[in-house]
């Protein structure tokens, strides 16, 4: 019989710790690398600076890690769950929430609060949004319990947003609909003038863009209108931001940011992909494996 290369007090028994992208220590293997497809039949382990073989015991041989949390996503206004492409195979488990049209009168408390009836909330979470995602993830962060509350691109207090938001704002309440949807395909053209982007990360942009409703992106600019009481968040918070975010700048932020990306305008999710997955890797080390 082979000796199992992995020994413990009861093999048969004994949890392990396996080599797969829900490690902190595992990501992508370096381009060219000899004798292995990028298909992923092999996984770069920091820990050991080398590659390892993926779906296999700990190479290293460590502990199991500690019981993972499920992590909600929530994705911005006029984006949906291609937002966390650069990022969601750094997480053993999650959710996205998805966005209905809200109600005409409703406010961002209320219609944060009936999006997670459309879920079952796992035990245990991390609750995780992206601009005005992130905002309904603070909101959530006071109303539930969760692990730890994760920002990015966004704030969790209304006094942050540019005031440039209230105008664009009133003005969407008055256009028609031909005129609003016509705009909205331009707005790949104003993203490209705040932010520049390659153009297949602009493409992605757009495409998020124009299958979003007009009317959840009106009721949606409403309701971060009308949002007016911060809440009190008592887990702890990781943010992510723009050191050129227009939307939100630096200076309008009531408290300054766990992590920032000084090059970054607002769609740091899409066009700061390493710098994303550094922060999120940041987060699950310190939050679910903090030994």
């Amino acid at each position: 019989m082979t000796p199992d290369p992995f020994p413990s007090s009861d093999s048969s028994t004994s949890p392990r710790r396996w080599c797969d992208y829900g490690c902190e220590h595992a990501d992508y293997p370096p381009a060219g690398s000899e004798g292995i497809c990028r298909t992923m039949s092999a996984i770069f382990c920091r820990h050991l600076q080398q590659l390892v073989s993926k779906n296999t015991p700990c190479a290293a041989g460590l502990p199991p890690a500690a019981p993972t949390p499920t992590w909600i996503l929530i994705p911005g206004l006029g984006a949906d769950e291609r937002l966390f492409g650069n990022m969601v195979d750094l997480l053993p488990k999650y959710e996205i929430l998805k966005f209905a049209i809200p109600q005409p009168e409703e406010t961002i408390e209320a219609y944060a609060q009936r999006l997670t009836q459309t879920i079952t909330l796992p035990a245990d979470y991390i609750i995780c949004g992206v601009s005005f995602g992130g905002m309904m993830a603070s909101i959530l962060a006071e109303q539930l319990q969760p692990r730890a509350l994760v920002l990015m691109s966004s704030t969790a207090h209304p006094a942050a947003l540019n005031h440039a938001l209230r105008l664009f704002e009133w003005l969407s309440r008055l256009m028609p609909d031909t005129f609003a949807a016509w705009s909205n395909g331009l707005g790949r053209l104003s993203m490209q003038w705040l932010e520049p982007m390659p153009p297949e990360v602009l493409e992605v942009f757009r495409d998020m863009n124009m299958r979003t409703p007009l009317e959840m992106i009106r009721q949606g600019g409403r309701m971060i209108m009308q949002w007016q009481k911060a809440p009190q968040v008592r887990c702890p918070i990781y943010h992510l931001h723009g050191g050129r975010d227009p939307l939100m700048p630096l200076a309008k932020l009531p408290a300054p940011p766990t992590h920032i990306v000084e090059s970054a305008g607002h769609l740091l999710n899409l066009t700061h992909p390493a710098e994303v997955r550094d922060f999120i890797r940041g987060v699950l080390h310190q939050v679910v494996d903090p030994s």
